[in-house]
């Protein structure tokens, strides 16, 4: 149960929650499970808050930090990211369909089981994030255009029709993950692990694929030409219909 009186202030304007944040370095702002839909949260500093099961729906969290905030099973349905700071933050299990996470720092953050259907990542930061067994997770054509996912773990993802040209995966893993049509046309997958994943009919055009690790993945009917294949592994790879010129 959150606390109210760190719920009364937070309602007040940015500058205010913020100067009592910087005179109350010590206290640890409890909203878990506090109802904060459509509120506006913008640039407000939430370092460290437990946000727990909070109702974050179509909230406004443009610019704000949320750096180590507890936000398992939050619901942030439609909720406004931009450009938030959400490094290290834990987001296991949360709700962030249709969520807009537009150029939001999201380095080493923790999506584990969390729902990120139709969400709007188009320049997020992700490096070193943790979305493995994440259950639907950018499924329904989310946008991940340009996203850094350098180091991520998104192993077991379901990345079914998820649109990630020019994103950067180098060195991610994404080993076991469902790409099946997903766009990656222009994305640098150096050193990415696809081992066993499912990349039937994704759209890999022009794409990095320096040392990439394709074995055993089912690579049917995918699309790969104009791509330099010459240092990616394919041992047990299902090749069917591939396309590489």
């Amino acid at each position: 149960m959150a606390n109210q009186d760190h719920l009364l202030v937070l309602r007040r304007s940015a500058t205010e929650w913020n100067a009592w944040r910087e005179q109350n370095r010590e206290s640890i702002p409890d909203l878990a499970a506090a109802d904060l839909t459509g509120v506006d949260l913008g640039e407000r500093n939430l370092r460290f808050a437990s946000l727990a099961g909070a109702k974050l729906d179509h909230a406004h969290l443009f610019r704000a930090n949320l750096s180590y905030a507890h936000l398992e099973r939050a619901s942030l349905v439609g909720a406004d990211l931009r450009e938030a700071t959400l490094k290290g933050a834990f987001l296991h299990f949360a709700d962030l369909r249709e969520a807009h996470l537009g150029k939001a720092n999201a380095q080493g953050t923790s999506f584990v089981g969390a729902d990120l259907k139709k969400a709007n990542g188009h320049g997020a930061f992700l490096s070193g994030a943790l979305f493995s067994f994440a259950p639907e997770i950018n499924a329904g054509s989310a946008d991940l255009r340009e996203g850094d996912f350098t180091d991520a773990d998104l192993s077991n993802a379901d990345l079914r029709g998820a649109d990630v040209r020019s994103a950067n995966l180098r060195c991610a893993n994404l080993r076991g993950a469902d790409l099946r049509r997903a766009l990656l046309a222009h994305a640098d997958l150096s050193s990415t692990i696809f081992f066993q994943a499912d990349v039937r009919g994704a759209h890999l055009v022009a794409a990095r694929v320096e040392r990439t690790d394709f074995r055993q993945a089912d690579l049917r009917n995918a699309d790969l030409r104009q791509t330099d294949c010459q240092t990616a592994l394919f041992d047990g790879a299902n090749l069917s219909k591939t396309k590489f010129y």
